[in-house]
């Protein structure tokens, strides 16, 4: 009764049958009266309830439903559900539900393929290991919208499970499948919850999610589940990169409505904190401009409430530092932690026991710090790092989380400097810090691993550097998505050693997707201005295309070529944009750097 795709060799068919919404409401209500109340999982509700009614057929539940005149309730399956058995049935039921309404009100009917509900479970153990590496993907296919349901939303049950990997593989590697996951009212309870009183949970939720740590019962299955993603194009990084990229999105858009509903409530104490924390969220997310506005909202209301001196205060006005910085606004920057500092050593002088305060204060001047380098003031920041790292040691140990960030500051500096020998050792320490604390994968440990790739260029080890910024890549694309702003600097790193390898059209490809995005940024940020991220990247290919000028004009009956006017034309055009953006940006070190090269450039090409 059960219509078919596709039988393996076994002549075993994958039943292209889903039920109605209607028939999944009726199993949570037997599943309350006669399982285990409300805590029943999925792995309960098919053995209590689904076997047991379907023994006398020896069938699937659909076909079940057939069989007893509800054929109404049963058609050819538009969503197919991917879950963990785990999950509390009626939780699973709540977050179809969610998806259900949103249907509803589209004037859309679905039916759900749910394995308990359209797969025989009397056969189900007896199928062979090629149903479900052919017949049941093949199945997947032919449905062409995969709802992938996960709980909770901090650390997903389904991205630790080799078969929800599989289902997974099976709807990303076709395009004709759609693969949406979803999180549902209870996840955003829960995340609202963790905004408050966990924000390193929210911090870090993307470095948590890594399908790379699937486990399955038996270890065959998962050996063959591995290979298959490995055999993918982008392999695990792929799947993880498909997930979070939805994942990323449902934490901003929650985000962003949490919000606003408070912004327009006005509500209690608790208001201040949860926006502020929704505008370090929009800051992870590199969602700069929804940041800002809710970092302003929350200074505001906080210098009201509170005062400027109050602890509250101080903490936005460090968010603020750090966005300003973020949009390469550093002057700005710079102003705000210089504000910081002050209130942190008052704070030290008024309690000069209190270890957290004094963290918060050298935390506070390693930021002033890095404005400073961002200035191209190195050697005072110099200064300033060596006393975060020394005070950071004493306070705290050696091995600190926010010791090695100022280790990190250090090293950044030194290098700046032109002391590559004395930084490397010191950022190869923080690297293996960061791993033994947070992880590969975390944007921290990404970041120092980019630090080295800059050394590895200051010592000509340029097929390194580009192994370790490739790499960087698609991490970053992993963590953070693809329109993140970091992903443009990375662009930007690419193209600088593939340029100084002396391959400039390879270089010049990455320079210009870099700066598609950045201007993008500015326009978004930055009222359409370039930044000093954009204006390093213009620099970059005005070099990289006079590189390809000398090459080409090398030959003197070359001079007049079409391609040598149009470059001419174009890195003219750039070497002037820096100048203005450097004279508008007022940092006199680079303007003058950025004049001396169009100088240059006009007595060789002009």
């Amino acid at each position: 009764m059960t219509s078919v795709v596709k039988e393996d060799n076994a002549g075993v068919g994958f039943p292209c049958v889903g039920v109605s919404f209607r028939v999944l409401e009726e199993i949570r209500e037997i599943a309350k009266a006669t399982c285990s109340g409300k805590d029943a999982n999925t792995g309960q509700v098919c053995s209590e309830i689904v076997k047991p009614e379907t023994f006398k057929y020896q069938s699937s539940y659909a076909d079940y439903l057939i069989r007893v005149g509800r054929e109404k309730e049963v058609g050819k399956p538009t969503i197919f559900v991917s879950h963990a058995w785990s999950y509390i049935f009626s939780d699973l039921f709540s977050h179809i539900g969610d998806f259900e309404k949103k249907s509803r009100e589209s004037g859309i009917v679905h039916f759900y393929w749910l394995d308990i509900l359209t797969v025989n479970q009397h056969k189900a153990s007896e199928y062979p290991s090629t149903w479900w590496s052919t017949t049941f993907k093949v199945g997947i296919e032919s449905i062409g919208h995969t709802l992938l349901v996960l709980s909770p939303w901090s650390k997903p049950i389904p991205t630790t499970r080799a078969w929800c990997l599989w289902e997974m593989l099976c709807s990303i590697s076709n395009e004709n499948v759609e693969f949406e996951i979803l999180l549902g009212s209870l996840e955003r309870e829960q995340f609202r919850k963790a905004l408050l009183e966990d924000w390193n949970l929210v911090e870090n939720v993307m470095t948590k999610v890594d399908v790379e740590t699937a486990e399955a019962f038996n270890p065959k299955d998962r050996e063959f589940i591995f290979d298959a993603v490995r055999q993918t194009v982008g392999g695990f990084s792929t799947v993880n990169t498909k997930v979070k990229d939805q994942m990323r999105d449902w934490l901003f858009n929650e985000g962003k409505v949490l919000a606003e509903e408070l912004m327009e409530k006005k509500g209690d104490e608790t208001t201040d904190a949860l926006i502020n924390n929704v505008g370090k969220l929009m800051r992870q997310l590199g969602k700069y401009t929804e940041a800002y506005e809710f970092a302003q909202y929350a200074l505001e209301w906080r210098t009201k409430y509170y005062g400027e001196l109050h602890e509250r205060t101080a903490q936005t006005f460090e968010l603020q530092g750090r966005l300003q910085r973020d949009m390469g606004h550093y002057e700005e920057s710079l102003l705000l932690w210089r504000r910081v500092l002050d209130l942190r050593e008052s704070q030290c002088s008024a309690i000069p026991e209190d270890v957290g305060i004094q963290a918060s204060r050298l935390e506070a001047m390693d930021c002033y710090a890095s404005s400073l380098r961002d200035l191209s003031k190195l050697t005072e920041a110099r200064e300033l790092f060596v006393q975060c790292v020394d005070g950071c040691t004493a306070l705290l140990g050696d091995t600190h989380l926010q010791t090695l960030g100022s280790k990190r500051g250090l090293g950044r500096t030194l290098h700046l400097l032109g002391c590559t020998e004395e930084a490397e050792p010191i950022l190869e320490q923080v690297h293996n810090g960061y791993i033994a604390l947070l992880g590969r994968k975390h944007r921290d440990t990404i970041g120092v691993c980019g630090n080295l790739a800059t050394c590895k260029i200051s010592k000509g080890l340029f097929k390194e550097a580009e192994d370790l910024h490739r790499q960087i890549l698609e991490a970053r694309v992993e963590v953070l998505g693809m329109s993140h702003p970091h992903i443009f600097n990375t662009f930007n790193h690419i193209g600088q050693v593939i340029d100084k390898d002396g391959r400039h059209k390879e270089a010049e490809t990455w320079f210009r997707k870099s700066l598609v995005g950045k201007e993008e940024i500015n326009r978004e940020v930055n009222e359409g201005l370039d930044s000093k991220y954009a204006l390093n990247t213009v620099r970059d290919l005005a070099q990289c295309l006079t590189s390809q000028l000398s090459i080409i004009t090398a030959a003197s009956e070359m001079v007049e070529s079409d391609e040598a006017k149009v470059l001419t034309v174009e890195t003219e055009r750039l070497l002037r944009r820096e100048i203005v953006g450097r004279r508008r940006n007022g940092n006199q070190k680079d303007l003058v750097k950025a004049e001396a090269a169009l100088s240059k450039f006009a007595e060789n090409f002009l």
